[in-house]
């Protein structure tokens, strides 16, 4: 009997290895997502998971910007405060064919275009709740949205230089969160998914321990209940993110000269701005390129991931209306 348990132990102890590190070596995207969806069970809940697992269907490899959002395609995001559907529309530059949340009809009509991360995108809203949509509607001008979730400011360079200067917008702004450092380390590291090479992710060694799946759930679980862990891992953190602003304000200051040089007004605001981050970068900045400083509450953000709700979003086209009609 006792020798019966031990090899059934062993089995389930084999299985579960191949199961966790050896089929991801076969099928590199599987550790990403599958990774990506445990540690996010553990960290957040559920339901936080399921939409990070929604989110990778959304968006397809490009060359270019690393991803973009699937053109001709619907989706529909559910939680527990927000039900929202859209549908990405087809916009081709060039080369480059990308999805887009607006219906455009004629691409000479633009008169601003909104670059950023999901706060841009306004994920979690319907169109019509938007702050882009909504500050469109105020300035009675197209304004086009080429917010991507998970961009941080070298990716929103890129879409600026490839997409937004194509369509010869006479308004750009540019949205900052403090997450974009490490957007930014994301995007040009060798882990990066879907470009540059998810089938080349192992190419150095095949079973290098930083894709451990074991020890990466070993990792996440000491970070959430071992507390000198977990205070080790915040300062390291916030020191690489340190380093790492100095890169990502590097990108919108060329990215602001780059709106200088084709005379586009560039107005560069922060959602949500109270954060060590921002704030650090509002006053290494902000007295050479135009802000907009919102003012937001707590009462303007979704408590489930932290994005702009409905008041949040109207409050935002307002502020930013208000702003770039006293600077135009």
């Amino acid at each position: 009997m006792k020798k019966r348990f031990v090899i059934i132990t062993l089995f389930l102890f084999l299985f579960i290895f191949i199961t966790l590190e050896i089929i991801p070596r076969i099928n590199p995207q599987i550790i990403l997502l599958f990774g990506d969806y445990i540690s996010t069970i553990m960290i957040s809940n559920l339901e936080f998971a399921k939409k990070r697992l929604q989110d990778k269907i959304m968006v397809k490899p490009d060359k270019e910007l690393g991803y973009v959002l699937r053109p001709n395609k619907t989706i529909r995001i559910k939680t527990s405060e927000y039900d929202f559907m859209t549908q990405f529309y087809a916009l081709k530059i060039d080369d480059i064919e990308i999805g887009v949340r607006d219906k455009i009809s004629n691409l000479k009509d633009i008169f601003g275009v909104a670059i950023g991360d999901s706060y841009t995108f306004c994920y979690g809203l319907s169109d019509e709740e938007c702050w882009v949509e909504i500050l469109q509607n105020k300035l009675g001008k197209e304004v086009l949205n080429l917010g991507v979730f998970g961009y941080g400011s070298a990716q929103e360079y890129l879409m600026l230089y490839k997409v937004g200067l194509k369509l010869k917008p006479m308004v750009v702004i540019w949205q900052f969160n403090f997450l974009d450092p490490a957007d930014d380390r994301y995007f040009l590291s060798d882990n990066f998914y879907p470009i540059p090479h998810p089938q080349n992710i192992f190419r150095k060694s095949p079973f290098p321990l930083s894709h451990s799946v074991v020890l990466s759930i070993i990792d996440a679980l000491s970070i959430i209940y071992v507390e000198p862990i977990r205070k080790i891992k915040a300062l390291n953190y916030i020191k690489d993110a340190q380093e790492e602003i100095i890169d990502t304000a590097e990108n919108i200051e060329r990215a602001f000269k780059l709106c200088k040089e084709n005379n586009i007004h560039f107005f560069l605001v922060f959602m949500p701005e109270h954060d060590n981050l921002s704030l650090t970068l509002q006053k290494s900045l902000c007295h050479k390129i135009p802000c907009i400083k919102i003012g937001f509450q707590k009462e303007h953000f979704f408590s489930i991931d932290g994005h702009l709700n409905p008041a949040g979003s109207n409050y935002a086209a307002e502020k930013i209306y208000e702003y770039i009609k006293s600077s135009l």
